[in-house]
């Protein structure tokens, strides 16, 4: 049973939409100790399914894509956004139309000064400065011969090569660098609940 998660519930607002739950505030589940993982169910996934496949939807809607009652969807959607499982809630932009159609793959070695070895500290802070730029829509620490793995967004090769040259280097954040453009982009996605191949 569904109450079952909940030690305590807030109102129901049957047709409210989503923007709110990001102000929702902590629920605890009977079914969710300390340092314990919340095991999602059937139920759960077919909400999160709809959910990034268009998160404007109301809760009714979902309720009937999902084939589950309203008040279902609604403490599971709390539930969900309250355990950390729904991160956030945002709009998914297009690139080409905002004028950023240049996707780059940037691998990097970050510049530590006199020292070569990796200091974790100084790493996570010079990564920091890399991530803050906003044509860098992802930054990760990799294994391998370079450090970090850059996911880079502009409008063209010249702003790329400006932000790489003058930029990175000028500031002396990374010591060298390799770029892969993307020719083409076949498949691009946040999603993480798939539907299951029959």
């Amino acid at each position: 049973m569904d109450s079952d998660w909940l030690l305590r519930q807030t109102p129901y607002k049957p047709y409210g939409g989503f923007p709110e739950l990001e102000a929702v505030p902590r629920v605890f589940f009977s079914k969710l100790n300390k340092g314990s993982v919340l095991v999602l169910d059937e139920k759960d996934s077919r909400i999160l399914r709809e959910l990034e496949r268009d998160c404007r939807q109301r809760t009714n809607q979902i309720a009937k894509q999902t084939n589950l009652p309203i008040t279902t969807c609604h403490n599971r959607i709390k539930k969900l956004s309250a355990s950390g499982h729904i991160a956030q809630f945002r709009a998914v932009l297009d690139p080409e139309k905002l004028g950023k159609p240049l996707l780059s793959f940037v691998f990097v070695t970050l510049n530590r000064g006199s020292t070569s070895r990796s200091n974790h500290t100084k790493d996570s802070a010079i990564l920091a400065r890399i991530a803050s730029y906003p044509c860098v829509q992802e930054a990760h620490k990799v294994s391998g011969d370079w450090d970090v793995l850059l996911k880079i967004r502009t409008s063209g090769v010249h702003e790329l090569n400006e932000f790489i040259s003058e930029t990175l280097q000028g500031q002396r954040l990374i010591e060298r660098a390799q770029t892969y453009v993307a020719m083409e982009t076949h498949k691009e996605t946040t999603n993480l609940i798939y539907v299951s191949e029959r």
